[in-house]
């Protein structure tokens, strides 16, 4: 009998966090008569563009009229977001067409019924009626297609990252339907500005802890990435510095102790065929010339030129001609 006491005392917590069963119910569109529809629980802002296995929570059959019902369905007292999915029988359960909006989201606590008519809600909430609206404006600016020229698609998400922008910063938006728009801008999109929009958003819905902690978790990551990039452009900048203190110096260094020119020793001289070579090419030869002058191919006169132009501290023919000519010293 204690023991049993004890049981019922550490489940108390866990039964106070779920209402009464709700029942939800509805017609599915035409199209998905006889198919399956399934009802996801959102638990963080990201939820709402993304399907995971973690999310679904029910699974009805819709019959050959389109009704469907989600009997005694046991969900959290607190308001949070749900996402109900119609889906043909062939298709896995965990798939969404994020091109052409076959779902629809909205928010839903532990003690209301709720009654679907298609891709709309009968007798919404004001805050449901906000969030619809939200998603009918959100398929009017998308292209509902996969595959769009990169131009109209780009036209297209700046269009609705503008809407959704609208909506988060506007002071008389429903809190839930800011926190909302954040999550349809995606993970990369969010300023600091808006994160700090739905954060304020997020504590007056009065949503599942969840919402904050991956808000605030954002944030914390926006702030992050700001600091690296700070210290990464500072050790640029650093770096930048330090090369060009350091060109500076090799620059005065070199102009101070600048070499002078290099005159050929005895040890440099010309071979003679090196010297035979010189003047051939100091009085105008083509190095074909004298290559057939001296009976020797092409490359072995270029080889030769090479070498004089290095012992002679030359670099054309006219400094070589000029040098010759200079230099009574025989070459």
């Amino acid at each position: 009998m204690i023991r049993y006491l004890v049981w019922v005392l550490l489940c108390l917590p866990t039964v106070a966090l779920l209402g009464g069963p709700v029942r939800l119910t509805g017609t599915s569109p035409e199209a998905y008569r006889g198919q399956v529809v399934y009802l996801d629980l959102l638990e963080v802002p990201l939820d709402m563009i993304t399907i995971a296995d973690y999310q679904l929570l029910a699974r009805a059959e819709i019959d050959s009229t389109g009704h469907f019902t989600f009997p005694h369905l046991a969900l959290p007292d607190a308001p949070t977001f749900y996402r109900l999915r119609y889906r043909d029988r062939s298709e896995p359960p965990i798939s969404m067409n994020f091109a052409q909006r076959h779902y629809l989201t909205f928010v839903l606590d532990g003690e209301a019924n709720l009654k679907v008519a298609g891709m709309t809600l009968q007798f919404p909430s004001p805050t449901n009626r906000s969030l619809l609206a939200a998603q009918r404006q959100l398929d009017s600016l998308s292209t509902g297609i996969y595959i769009v020229p990169d131009r109209q698609e780009s036209l297209a998400t700046e269009l609705r990252e503008g809407y959704l922008r609208g909506l988060l910063h506007h002071p008389d938006t429903d809190p839930y339907v800011a926190v909302f728009a954040l999550g349809m801008l995606g993970p990369d999109t969010p300023t600091r500005s808006d994160l700090e929009a739905a954060h304020h958003a997020t504590k007056t819905a009065g949503l599942p802890v969840t919402y904050l902690d991956a808000v605030e978790q954002h944030l914390g990551g926006l702030e992050y990435h700001r600091l690296r990039r700070q210290n990464t452009f500072l050790w640029v900048a650093l770096l930048v510095t330090g090369l060009s203190c350091a060109v500076l110096a090799y620059l005065l260094l070199a102009r101070r102790h600048r070499a002078q020119p290099i005159v050929p020793s005895a040890a440099e001289e010309l071979s003679p065929k090196e010297r035979e070579v010189a003047e051939l090419i100091a009085a105008g030869c083509s190095n074909k010339e004298a290559a057939a002058e001296l009976y020797v191919s092409v490359s072995t006169v270029k080889t030769h030129v090479n070498s004089i132009y290095r012992k002679l501290g030359v670099n054309s023919r006219e400094e070589l001609e000029a040098r010759v000519s200079a230099d009574s010293t025989p070459v």
